[in-house]
């Protein structure tokens, strides 16, 4: 059975109003695709391809339930590779690097005119970086009839974009007085202003690494 334009375009608003992701999207389709290959013709197309929902993937719970499983595998992978990334970054030649870049961002804190406005500023423009990066992808990734727009990896990046959040405030609730002072924001330490720009550096560099291969294919999906 060979399913005209009309029954493909049918099955796909079927899968994209059920389904979360486009890559889960795109493999349940094309193996339904497949398998209605080898029904015979005086079937019905609906009947076919329920049956084939039905049999190969335990129905749409199976389909979402195989859904979230590879959500998970996919997570655990990323996080894998987000952790290496930063791993490789504190060896040999990294880690020089990063100790030279540290002493340059020292010596710019140092410096009579850096007041915590500039600090501010400079956290914003390498938080931003992320949030661009995610913006990108969104935009030229395009879609078929149906499709969901959901990149199934999209769910982890959002989580991977709170670290740098969630490093701030706990260093705000560890760091003695600092809701106590109104002063005390006008008068952080050099060597903390310091590591907390590394760190959100770093972060925004790993970030890029570990979405540098969907921002490459974004651009080239059909």
């Amino acid at each position: 059975m060979k399913p005209s334009q009309l029954q493909q375009q049918i099955l796909q608003q079927y899968l994209g109003s059920n389904l979360k992701y486009r890559e889960t999207y795109a493999e349940f389709y094309d193996h339904i695709l497949a398998a209605l290959e080898d029904k015979p013709q005086d079937g019905t197309f609906e009947d076919a391809a329920r049956n084939i929902i039905n049999n190969d993937f335990g129905g749409m719970q199976g389909m979402r339930f195989i859904e979230d499983k590879y959500q998970y595998s996919i997570f655990t992978e990323m996080r894998r590779k987000y952790l290496n990334y930063i791993i490789q970054g504190l060896k040999f030649p990294w880690v020089g690097v990063i100790g030279v870049l540290a002493m340059l961002v020292y010596m710019m804190v140092k410096q009579p005119w850096f007041n915590f406005g500039e600090f501010l500023l400079l956290m914003l423009f390498i938080r931003i970086i992320p949030a661009l990066l995610q913006m990108a992808v969104r935009f030229n990734a395009d879609h078929v009839y149906g499709e969901p727009r959901r990149s199934i990896k999209w769910g982890f990046f959002r989580w991977l974009n709170r670290i740098p959040a969630i490093v701030v405030c706990a260093w705000l609730l560890l760091t003695p007085g600092s809701f106590n002072n109104s002063m005390w924001l006008q008068n952080i330490n050099p060597f903390v202003m310091t590591a907390l720009l590394m760190l959100m550096a770093i972060h925004s560099f790993t970030f890029y690494k570990v979405y540098s291969g969907d921002i490459k294919t974004s651009f080239k999906l059909s």
